[in-house]
This record gives C-alpha cells, sequence and structure tokens, in this order.
C-alpha cells in the first residue's frame, strides 16, 4: 500500500511539473495580460499541488522522480509548432483545454488502478483533477 500511494503522489507532483512547464513554454507567447494572468493562476496551481505532494512523499521518505529530458523537449517542440501559425487566445485555450484534459484522463486512470488509496493521497489525486477540471471550464470561454 505504501507503494500505491507514493504512485499517486508522484503522478500529482509530475502532472503538476508537466502544466507548470507548459505554462511557463506558453507564457512568453502570449500578448494579453488577462490571459497572462489566467495562465500564471494555473501555474500557481500546480506549484501547491506538486508542493503538497513533494511534501508528502518525503514523509514516505520518497524522492519524487525527475522529469525525463526527452519529455521536456517533446512538450518545448509541440508547443512551439502548435503556435507557430497560430497564438491567438483561442487557440492557447484549446491546446490548455486538451493538455489540461490528458491530465485529468492519466489522474483518474492513475486513482482508478488503486485498491486502498490513503485518504490523503486519494485527496491530493482529487484536487488535481477538480482544479484541472475548473480550468478547463475557464479555459471555454477563450474558445
Amino acid at each position: 500500500m505504501h507503494h500505491e500511494n507514493t504512485n499517486l503522489l508522484n503522478e500529482v507532483s509530475k502532472a503538476s511539473k508537466m502544466g507548470m512547464d507548459a505554462i511557463d513554454i506558453l507564457l512568453p507567447k502570449i500578448k494579453k495580460e488577462d490571459l497572462k494572468t489566467e495562465l500564471k493562476d494555473q501555474r500557481a496551481e500546480y506549484q501547491k499541488l506538486q508542493d503538497k505532494a513533494n511534501a508528502a512523499m518525503k514523509a514516505y521518505r520518497v524522492t519524487p522522480e525527475k522529469e525525463k529530458k526527452l519529455e521536456q523537449t517533446m512538450l518545448w517542440g509541440s508547443i512551439q509548432m502548435n503556435t507557430l501559425l497560430d497564438s491567438s487566445e483561442q487557440h492557447i485555450a484549446e491546446m490548455m483545454i486538451n493538455g489540461t484534459t490528458m491530465g485529468i484522463i492519466d489522474m483518474t486512470k492513475k486513482l482508478n488502478e488503486l485498491e486502498q488509496p490513503r485518504e490523503k493521497e486519494k485527496e491530493l489525486a482529487e484536487a488535481f483533477i477538480a482544479h484541472s477540471q475548473a480550468y478547463i471550464d475557464m479555459w471555454k470561454g477563450y474558445l
């Protein structure tokens, strides 16, 4: 059970980091301040979730997995290609909805794989999902 819970915490940490990395790549491409503010708010929420997951892993004496260089490179390349011809608010919103949806799907799968997750870890994963869903709903306004 200890292993299951640390895997779930690690997933929250990794997914949050991926979201922050994507936002960091997108921010310089954004001209409108309201969109930048939304991205910065979402990034701050991801940071809080990652901090909580990392602190919980530390209590288990487990170190979060490092993000693979290939994953970072693929994320960067994908965002560069997707914004090369279109960096409009609508397109950025669509990209954020797609990426955030992938994060929800992955986290839901991880949660459903666990036989007996501890309540604290389950709540953190559910908070990630709820936070992500709220931002998808917000991004829909930019479509």
